[in-house]
């Protein structure tokens, strides 16, 4: 599987801390080539690469990409389009809050999958066992968004 990866790759950003560590996790992945989509800068400081960072940037896809993965705000999704890309395209994105933006909403709508980072809220706020079972069934089953799995799991269907 070919991935295209797009993101704050070298900027000192929480954005880029994470793409990083996605980077650093997805390299581990048989079978998966990961190569750079866009890489996209805020202006500020920039961290020298590590061997996993280096080794990405400098890659060239061996044919066409099968998914896009976007990491950034979600009200950048749909500025985030290379013109050589037709692959669907995930957002990657986090949020600590209860309410969005309408500008995230808008962003969100312009991707296929909607990945979001989140540890804060995400466990917090389960009421009861049903939400527990439906949070661990999620959180171990989300890698194969990656892979185009469209699962529409409930605990109905359990």
């Amino acid at each position: 599987m070919r991935l295209a990866y797009s993101g704050f790759f070298l900027d000192s950003s929480g954005y880029a801390e994470g793409a990083r560590r996605m980077l650093a996790a997805l390299s581990t992945v048989d079978d998966l080539e990961v190569t750079p989509g866009f890489l996209l800068k805020d202006g500020g400081w920039e961290i020298p690469p590590n061997k996993v960072l280096g080794a990405f940037l400098q890659s060239k896809p061996t044919g066409p990409t099968d998914v896009h993965l976007i990491h950034c705000h979600a009200s950048s999704f749909g500025e985030i389009r290379p013109p050589f890309m037709a692959a669907p395209r995930i957002g990657m994105t986090c949020w600590e809050t209860s309410r969005l933006h309408e500008t995230v909403l808008t962003g969100c709508a312009t991707v296929e999958r909607v990945i979001v980072a989140s540890q804060h809220s995400y466990y917090a706020h389960l009421g009861s066992l049903s939400q527990v079972l439906s949070a661990v069934v999620a959180t171990a089953l989300w890698p194969l968004i990656l892979l185009g799995a469209n699962l529409h799991l409930s605990l109905a269907n359990l």
